[in-house]
C-alpha cells in the first residue's frame, strides 16, 4: 500500500511506514492541502497491515518550518475552525495509531513543525536540528495541542519558557530539555531512525499498542481544550499584529526570528 501525495508521500520499506514530506523546496512548509495530504498518507499508513513501525521524516535540509505564511496570514475568525479540525484529524492519525511513530528531524522544526513533533512517540534529531515555538511573536499562540502535550513532555516550567520567549533550540539543547530522544551526525539521522525502528520491530506489537493507548490517554488533548484553544486563536487571527509579525518572521532581513536559547549551565 502506497500514498503519494503532491506534497506528502507514504510507502513501506518491509515493516517499516515512511511518511515523508515532499517541499523542501518551501521547506515542508504546512498548508491545507498539505495537511490534508498529511492525513491521507497517515490514514494509508495506519491501513496498511504489512507495516509495523512509521517514521516521519522530510525530504531536504528540513523537517518542517510549520505554517506557510502565506496561507496563515490569511486566517481569520471563520478559517481558523476548519484549518484546527483538519489538524484534529492529523493528530488522531497520530496519537491513536497502534504503531510507534518515529521522527527523523534535521533543520528547522519550528512552529507547527515542532507541534507535529510533539505528537510523535520518539524523535532522532540530526545535529542540525532547530527547535522554536515563535507564536507570541506575532500577538498568538501555538494552537495544535502544544498546550496539552509540551509541559507532558519539558515539563511545565520549560514548557512556559518555550512558549512565553519563542527562543531557538539547538539539537543538544533539545535532548537536555527531553525535546528529542537522541541526537546523531547529519549523516547518521537516517541509519538511526532504522535502527531504533529495527528495535520496536523485536518488540509485541500488541503490547506497543497498549502503551500507547495507556500513556496517550493519560494526557488527552482532544476535547474541550483543544476547543478552547479554537476559541483563543480566532480572536488573534487575522489582526494587523499577528499579519505583521508573521510576514516579519519570514523576511529575508529575520529581524523577528528566535534569538539562541541561553545555556542551562554556566561555561
Amino acid at each position: 500500500m502506497a500514498h503519494m501525495g503532491t506534497s506528502v508521500s507514504y510507502a513501506s520499506d518491509g515493516a517499516i511506514g515512511r511518511v515523508t514530506f515532499r517541499r523542501p523546496e518551501s521547506m515542508n512548509s504546512l498548508n491545507d492541502a498539505v495537511m490534508a495530504d498529511l492525513f491521507d498518507a497517515l490514514r494509508a499508513a495506519n491501513d496498511d497491515r504489512g507495516t509495523r513501525v512509521l517514521v516521519l521524516a522530510g525530504e531536504g535540509e528540513h523537517f518542517c518550518v510549520g505554517g506557510d505564511p502565506a496561507w496563515e496570514a490569511e486566517f481569520d475568525p471563520d478559517s481558523v475552525p476548519a484549518a484546527m479540525r483538519l489538524a484534529a484529524y492529523v493528530s488522531a492519525e497520530l496519537r491513536s495509531s497502534p504503531k510507534p511513530v518515529l521522527g527523523a528531524i534535521r533543520g528547522y522544526c519550528v512552529g507547527g513543525g515542532n507541534e507535529l513533533n510533539l505528537h510523535l512517540d520518539a524523535t532522532v534529531a540530526s545535529e542540525t536540528a532547530r527547535f522554536a515555538q515563535p507564536e507570541t511573536r506575532w500577538g498568538i499562540l501555538p494552537f495544535w495541542n502544544t498546550p496539552q502535550l509540551l509541559p507532558s513532555i519539558v515539563g511545565e516550567r520549560i514548557a512556559k519558557e518555550m512558549l512565553l520567549f519563542g527562543r531557538m533550540y539547538d539539537a543538544e539543547q533539545a535532548l537536555e530539555i527531553g525535546l528529542v530522544n537522541a541526537v546523531v551526525p547529519d549523516d547518521r539521522l537516517e541509519a538511526e531512525v532504522d535502527a531504533w525502528a529495527a528495535e520496536l520491530l523485536d518488540r509485541s506489537p500488541t503490547a506497543l499498542a497498549m502503551v500507547k493507548v495507556a500513556l496517550n490517554g493519560a494526557a488527552s488533548p482532544t476535547g474541550a481544550p483543544f476547543d478552547h484553544q479554537a476559541a483563543m486563536v480566532s480572536l488573534a487571527a487575522g489582526t494587523e499584529r499577528y499579519r505583521e509579525e508573521l510576514l516579519g518572521f519570514y523576511s529575508a532581513r529575520g529581524e523577528r526570528r528566535p534569538r539562541p536559547a541561553p545555556g542551562r549551565r554556566p561555561r
